[in-house]
């Protein structure tokens, strides 16, 4: 990923930056932002691959697991679908989550050298909202109503930070 350049001297950029990142606290604001949606989705990621490894057996019952693997299950047992469906789908979640966090973490790193809006911050919005998107979707064809809600607040949160951190 690329950050914009600055146009100024390399020796003003440093101070440039500065200036922005402390106009109003608002440039930390941002990272904070950035850095939550990292964090959140790290610990996403790891909660639902403790679960995953409990539902293979690879290890034993922990407190530090999800039950999102059991919640999954039961949402596709609607229409009689195969483990192996199941295993892949919530593989791919991980997966997906787990990328969310660490472009979240470059978006970050990205946004504190230079606090312009960098495209590796749209790529990072862009990977977790459509992660939301495509939960939403699968919850209408699978008639899993109850979890909506909770997908569509979470898509409506990182709308309202994407709209933060690239628009104010």
């Amino acid at each position: 990923f690329e950050c914009e350049k600055n146009i100024l001297h390399p020796k003003l950029n440093y101070q440039f930056n500065n200036h922005q990142r402390n106009n109003n606290g608002l440039g930390y604001l941002k990272l904070g932002l950035l850095l939550f949606w990292a964090t959140w989705f790290g610990i996403a990621c790891l909660t639902n691959l403790m679960d995953f490894f409990i539902a293979l057996h690879i290890i034993p019952k922990l407190v530090f697991h999800s039950g999102n693997y059991e919640a999954l299950q039961n949402v596709l047992d609607i229409y009689k679908t195969p483990n192996y469906f199941l295993n892949i789908l919530f593989a791919l979640n991980i997966l997906m989550q787990g990328l969310s966090s660490i472009v979240f973490f470059i978006a970050a790193i990205y946004f504190w050298i230079n606090p312009f809006i960098s495209k590796a911050v749209i790529f990072a919005f862009s990977l977790s909202i459509a992660l939301w998107a495509l939960f939403l979707i699968m919850e209408e064809i699978f008639i899993a109503y109850r979890f909506e809600a909770t997908h569509f607040r979470l898509l409506i949160a990182e709308l309202v930070s994407l709209i933060y951190v690239v628009v104010v």
